[in-house]
């Protein structure tokens, strides 16, 4: 079984715009309302290219019932922790050219009560299956929440997946995570450096593996992806050509493909690396987290 935790989803209120000028009204060209925050795109590809997985966090009292239902349409299986709170929301607003204007809440808080009601649901937790920490802690979180689940289930013989923002995952390593996926400016960050190229990258991706990952991703941007892994292998892909749609969501399918690819597989590398590459692509080139067919096209 996988499980995919994260801090608390997020209700996405996505607009696409011709043109946007301060203090003018603007026709929205497209919406549509959506669940997100990386856990939940990491659960939806990985259902999508045919994986069971359970989403487990908290979801506050005013929007809990209608993210709830949005991943079971998704096929994902929940182990969502309500609590008292609203501001679990994202407006994205998109217009051609321009990197996306995100207008996110102030998040949820948990107490103790809650995370220990959320420890429960991971209590099923045994050897073979995998754990997947995504996400940024929010404020109103301890700051050695990911730390301590570890603490406490990390000894059960489970693939751990680190898939967080920032360099949040420098207290992890101990654990020796199947997979890291960070980027460049989690890189830069852990290592107080400044990455020049994918050689570099791939240099550094092989000092977390020193430090504990069996496995490394890299998300370059425009200079492309880089895969290290603790055997010495290592890969890298360009950026992908085609006609960019929207970014929301493609870093998580790239960790989602790669863990589905290995396991199809039973264990290539290679093959995990680019069906991540291809769950990546394929979710930047629709409005939404792409589907199997999608996936498996860019193959």
């Amino acid at each position: 079984m996988i499980y995919s935790v994260i801090p608390y989803p997020v209700v996405n209120y996505y607009t696409r715009v011709n043109s946007l000028e301060k203090g003018k009204d603007t026709e929205i060209e497209k919406s549509r309302v959506f669940i997100g925050d990386g856990g939940i795109h990491t659960s939806v590809m990985l259902g999508n290219l045919g994986y069971m997985n359970m989403t487990v966090g908290f979801v506050p009292d005013d929007v809990g019932r209608f993210i709830e239902e949005a991943l079971t349409e998704n096929g994902c299986s929940t182990g969502l922790v309500k609590v008292n709170g609203s501001g679990s929301d994202c407006v994205s607003i998109m217009l051609d050219g321009v990197k996306p204007t995100r207008l996110i809440g102030k998040g949820i808080s948990a107490t103790k009560k809650d995370i220990e009601h959320l420890y429960g649901k991971l209590d099923f937790l045994t050897k073979g299956d995998t754990l997947i920490l995504t996400g940024k802690i929010p404020s109103g979180f301890p700051k050695d929440y990911y730390t301590d689940i570890l603490k406490t289930f990390g000894d059960r013989e489970i693939d751990i997946v680190i898939d967080t923002e920032d360099d949040s995952f420098k207290e992890l390593l101990t654990y020796n995570p199947f997979l890291v996926r960070t980027d460049k400016e989690g890189i830069e960050k852990h290592f107080e450096t400044t990455l020049k190229d994918a050689s570099s990258a791939a240099w550094y991706a092989g000092k977390l593996v020193e430090e504990g990952a069996q496995n490394v991703i890299v998300y370059l941007g425009a200079e492309g992806t880089v895969l290290v892994s603790k055997d010495g292998k290592a890969f890298h892909s360009p950026a992908p050509k085609g006609n960019v749609v929207n970014t929301i969501g493609a870093r998580e399918s790239l960790a989602a493909g790669f863990i589905a690819g290995y396991l199809d597989s039973e264990g290539d590398l290679y093959y995990a690396f680019n069906m991540g590459l291809a769950a990546s692509n394929a979710t930047a080139f629709t409005e939404g987290i792409a589907t199997a067919e999608e996936v498996r096209a860019l193959m």
